[in-house]
């Protein structure tokens, strides 16, 4: 419940938005220009219809007792999408709120120039709050999986083919979808 202090100063700021500019620190102020009007807006943030925001894959590390430990968002990205320079930070940090844990942007782009893209800097506005997410590009992937690596862990085997996209790559590929080592539980077998 607001207090009659945090209402006062409230209303100092909404009567006086010039005093929101006086009081930010001399760099933001010179950042923002003379030219620049403030003026008070509506200060609700709620969404009467809210934007469903879905990330590709959340991944929750979770120690013994079962508390999550950190969490890593995924996103595959295969073209330039200016808006998710806008989702992002909130996938970060609804998905920190949700899991009361650090979270950490995973970014698989196999196209160099997406890849080159998705490292930028993502400015939220506040000072030091800027997102850089974590790219996974071709040069991050090994680029050849032996067969016994690829059986071991085929879906690293078809990752590289996909980033690598070269006959040896398949055909380790191939090897760990088509032959999984025997006796383990964790392959369906037709």
């Amino acid at each position: 419940m607001p207090s009659l202090s945090h209402d006062i100063v409230v209303e100092l700021m909404r009567n006086q938005s010039a005093l929101v500019r006086r009081l930010l620190p001399a760099r933001l102020r010179r950042a923002l220009g003379e030219a620049a009007s403030a003026e008070a807006a509506s200060a609700e943030l709620s969404q009467i219809a809210p934007t469903e925001y879905r990330a590709d894959l959340v991944t929750v590390f979770r120690d013994g007792q079962g508390r999550a430990m950190h969490a890593v968002i995924l996103e595959v990205q295969r073209q330039i999408d200016q808006d998710k320079e806008l989702s992002w930070p909130i996938y970060v940090t609804a998905a920190r709120r949700s899991l009361g844990c650090p979270v950490l942007l995973m970014v698989i782009a196999l196209e160099p120039r997406v890849a080159a893209w998705a490292r930028g800097r993502i400015g939220t506005g506040h000072p030091g709050f800027a997102l850089r997410p974590v790219v996974i590009s071709p040069g991050r992937v090994p680029r050849r999986v032996s067969a016994r690596a690829a059986r071991l862990l085929p879906e690293l085997g078809v990752l590289s083919a996909l980033a690598h996209p070269t006959l040896a790559a398949a055909q380790a590929a191939l090897h760990g979808i088509c032959d999984p080592p025997e006796g383990d539980p964790g392959y369906i077998t037709t």
